[in-house]
């Protein structure tokens, strides 16, 4: 039977007295949707940048990244990337922590100069809750510049308690008054032996001479040597007995 043109058709449909459902209509090339047919199906690929698919339970996964994984970024790590500073002139709200060993350095090549709080910073902390702070100690030749800009800088270093050392073959203060609160000062400190503080002393430099003046003790440790800048004599006062005394005017 041919129809042509606009038909309606109402009623049950059936097909050999059954009314017509995939149970009697056989599907050929043009498969029925079923639900385990749509998990199953071979065209989802995507194993790959962190998402995966599973076909028996149809549910797509996509994982947190790691060091070795690609995968999605938690809210965690997010604040952590969007916190970071990411170029120079940048600006940093909180704290900047390192791992242990790691810290602030130059780029290997460049120039070796490091610059902290030289431009804004009115206070800089460092060490403030450590037990042991090392400033300039690398394996090579350092320059450490603390408080060396035009303006007047307070340079606090240690605390009540702390043990302050500072090492090295020369050591220059550039100060016009040095106020020292202890009451002793000693000299040749950490030497080992009998007659080892001949020459200790103090030098007072005039006339481009460091030692120009000074009050030293002697090479053979017997006597005091006293010498004026200006003044060729020098005068040294042996300690005869425990009741020697000399008066100078």
């Amino acid at each position: 039977m041919n129809i042509i043109g606009n038909t309606n058709i109402s009623g049950i449909y059936k097909v050999n007295g059954s009314q017509i459902s995939t149970s009697n209509i056989l599907e050929g090339t043009n498969l029925y949707y079923t639900n385990s047919r749509a998990k199953l199906v071979s065209s989802i690929n995507i194993t790959s940048n962190g998402l995966t698919y599973d076909n028996i339970t149809g549910i797509f996964t996509l994982g947190l990244s790691s060091t070795s994984t690609i995968g999605a970024l938690s809210n965690t790590d997010w604040n952590i990337f969007n916190n970071k500073v990411n170029k120079s002139g940048d600006n940093l709200t909180g704290n900047l922590l390192f791992n242990d060993a790691f810290g602030i350095d130059t780029v290997s090549g460049l120039s070796k100069t490091l610059n902290i709080g030289t431009t804004n910073a009115s206070i800089i902390n460092i060490g403030d809750n450590t037990s042991v702070v090392n400033i300039g100690n690398n394996n090579n030749s350092s320059i450490v510049n603390i408080g060396n800009g035009s303006g007047i800088t307070t340079i606090n270093i240690g605390n009540s308690g702390d043990t302050v050392n500072i090492a090295g073959s020369f050591n220059y203060i550039n100060s016009t008054v040095v106020e020292i609160k202890d009451k002793f000062i000693v000299l040749n400190s950490g030497s080992i032996g009998n007659l080892t503080s001949g020459s200790s002393g103090i030098n007072i430099r005039d006339n481009n001479n460091n030692n120009q003046g000074y009050i030293n003790v002697d090479s053979s440790t017997n006597f005091y040597n006293f010498k004026a800048p200006n003044n060729s004599f020098i005068l040294s006062t042996p300690i005869l007995s425990l009741n020697s005394s000399f008066l100078i005017n």
